[in-house]
């Protein structure tokens, strides 16, 4: 073998001790945090293909789709949230949005909302989400309004599972679906379920090789030095 042919030989077995080609997948695991089931709300594409996983239907904007409640007025409240977000800086838009009565109405005003940026890590161009969050108010109105889905394209997905509506000393989980609650456009309710996302900005996991190869690497190491001796 000639001497280049030896070294492009070893670049590739040094490339190949490493481990095998870097994982482009990972997973999560969403539970609920009461009872045995949870809500979602918005495009749920963790496989990225602008379609949602759960229904088949194509990425939504924030304004159509939406879960409401009657809570009473001036009642006290909390609930549990987990916002997932394929966005991210500079193309930041708004994905989830709590309100006390209808964003569109005179009287409505705004609880809490979260832009990707929120969470966005500018080094992650992958899926990020909050993990499980509470969120504390009151109600003026007697009804609260929550959205999630994308302002400025269709294409870039967020969405939000919620969990643990506790008033007063009431708690509702969502194991009876969506019954207790109004909704519109892309919503409903599902048990723990683990998801596999692309995540090609993750660390590469790299896969021990078997002890054959270790063997033939050796062997053409050994044969390098016999042809280098040769040389000489």
């Amino acid at each position: 073998m000639r001497r280049k042919s030896i070294i492009g030989v070893l670049a590739i077995i040094a490339f190949l001790l490493l481990g095998a080609l870097p994982g482009l997948a990972a997973t999560v695991t969403v539970s609920p945090t009461e009872g045995s089931a949870l809500a979602w709300l918005g495009t749920v594409d963790f496989n990225d293909d602008d379609y949602n996983d759960f229904t088949g239907d194509p990425g939504n904007y924030i304004g159509t789709s939406w879960l409401s409640i009657n809570v009473g007025a001036s009642a006290s409240f909390s609930l549990d949230y987990n916002f997932f977000s394929w966005d991210y800086v500079p193309f930041d838009e708004p994905g989830f949005a709590l309100y006390d009565g209808a964003y569109d109405d005179p009287g409505s005003v705004l609880l809490m909302e979260w832009y990707a940026d929120d969470i966005d890590d500018p080094f992650v161009f992958g899926l990020e989400w909050t993990g499980w969050l509470t969120y504390s108010g009151s109600s003026s109105t007697g009804t609260i309004y929550i959205y999630a889905g994308n302002t400025g394209d269709n294409e870039v997905q967020s969405w939000v599972f919620l969990d643990n509506l506790v008033v007063g000393e009431n708690v509702s989980g969502f194991e009876n679906g969506l019954t207790d609650w109004s909704y519109e456009g892309q919503a409903g309710a599902t048990g723990e379920f683990t998801a596999e996302f692309p995540d090609p900005a993750s660390p590469p996991e790299y896969v021990p090789l078997p002890g054959a190869v270790w063997l033939l690497a050796s062997g053409l190491f050994g044969l390098a030095g016999l042809r280098r001796r040769f040389d000489k």
